[in-house]
């Protein structure tokens, strides 16, 4: 079950992957790197709030709700405990657009979208949460195709028309990732019949757990995000247009892997109350895979990016080798953290996330002024390496910990 979990969570961010390539190829070509480095920044805020808005329960929920949840039962209960925090979040995301452009009538179409896409990450984070609780990755990977597939589509209408409007293309994304997930969870809130039986489950439990990982979650995003909104103010939209284009391929050798991570946390979360978790021997399977995937990216990168970005996009290169090492780093402390809170420990996430924030926002200044795109790169690997280390550690002092304890009992 476990296994055929992980493998629609990887079909689904399988598809994400292909589909933010493409999207990025298509947008990068038509926008150039400063009007491709203004949608990523939009983009970015998007992710941010999208963290303030799921309140740290999409990791708190299949940590802790009951196993095999029915995806009405689910839904219902999601939508119960997020409904605070994303009310929050979509009043922020148009506030921000708004600010930003000073008000303009450009600013109310850019504010929409914007909390348009906050929406859909949460839409699209809890909807995975919910199917991973109810063994139901196949609804999940219906519907990130469904959402995928139109995006693409709609990108590849906007690319051959020309179109370089960020309000126009933040549109298209806000759409796309909308409607889809909005659709499934209506059709299931609509079928009664899903709704017979509802499994015991703490709602008061898991609020509170994701309320503790939430400044984790926090320092995590602002760890892996905070370079693509800093380098506009310290650089320029056309430094951070070369680094998305790096940035957004690195990402896909996470993608896959973080699909497995989640896909098994309701196991290890099983294995750990019945004294058989190994954390060691899970950390070993994500490396054995996190570092080929890794060096094939940065392979394709080194061979695709003059070729298919074209020669605006030269400077990238550079920038190739500090990212690929970097999302190798990053699925490794993503593993322990995961580790981490199968065996009930929400402070290991905070101390490592917080450690690579420090590191991550110190770096950025310090060397993006006079390094562009390139400290950014530099400054994500020395981040990424710190969680990497202060993860695994705080995860294998928390395992002895709980081995001791059960060796006692």
């Amino acid at each position: 079950m476990a296994f055929r979990l992980a493998a629609h969570l990887f079909g689904g961010q399988l598809t994400v992957a292909i589909c933010a390539f493409l999207v990025n190829l298509l947008s990068s070509r038509v926008m150039g790197p400063s009007g491709r480095g203004e949608l990523a920044f939009y983009l970015q805020v998007s992710y941010v709030l999208g963290v303030i808005g799921l309140a740290g329960l999409d990791r708190a929920y299949p940590a802790r709700a009951a196993l095999r949840n029915t995806l009405a039962v689910g839904s219902s209960e999601f939508r119960r405990l997020v409904k605070p925090s994303l009310i929050m979040a979509l009043l922020s995301a148009a506030t921000i657009a708004l600010a930003l452009d000073n008000g303009s009538v450009g600013a109310l179409v850019v504010a929409a979208a914007l909390a348009l896409v906050t929406f859909g990450n949460c839409l699209t984070g809890g909807l995975r949460a919910v199917c991973t609780v109810a063994s139901s990755g196949r609804s999940f990977l219906t519907t990130s195709l469904a959402a995928q597939i139109s995006l693409a589509s709609i990108a590849t209408g906007l690319s051959l028309a020309g179109e370089k409007s960020t309000a126009t293309w933040l549109g298209a994304y806000a759409i796309c990732i909308t409607v889809p997930p909005t659709i499934f969870l209506w059709a299931i809130k609509a079928d009664k019949s899903k709704t017979a039986e509802r499994n015991p489950t703490s709602l008061r439990r898991i609020r509170r757990l994701g309320l503790a990982l939430m400044p984790s979650s926090l320092a995590s995003i602002i760890a892996t995000r905070s370079d693509r909104i800093m380098l506009p103010w310290m650089a320029s939209y056309q430094q951070l247009g070369l680094y998305v284009v790096v940035a957004t391929v690195c990402e896909m050798a996470q993608w896959p892997l973080q699909a497995w991570i989640d896909a098994h946390a309701p196991a290890w979360h099983r294995a750990f109350i019945a004294g058989n978790l190994r954390p060691f021997r899970k950390m070993c399977h994500v490396a054995v895979l996190a570092v080929p995937a890794s060096a094939a990216v940065y392979l394709g990168c080194r061979f695709a990016v003059l070729p298919l970005f074209g020669d605006a996009y030269s400077a990238a290169a550079n920038l190739i080798l500090p990212l690929s090492a970097a999302s190798a780093l990053l699925i490794l402390s993503r593993c322990a953290l995961g580790l981490a809170v199968a065996m009930g420990s929400s402070t290991s996430p905070l101390i490592s996330d917080t450690c690579a924030m420090v590191v991550a926002v110190t770096a950025y200044v310090l060397m993006i002024p006079s390094m562009g795109a390139l400290g950014a790169a530099w400054g994500s690997l020395l981040s990424y390496c710190t969680a990497a280390v202060v993860s695994i550690s705080l995860c294998a002092i928390h395992g002895r910990r709980a081995h001791s304890r059960f060796v006692s009992s």
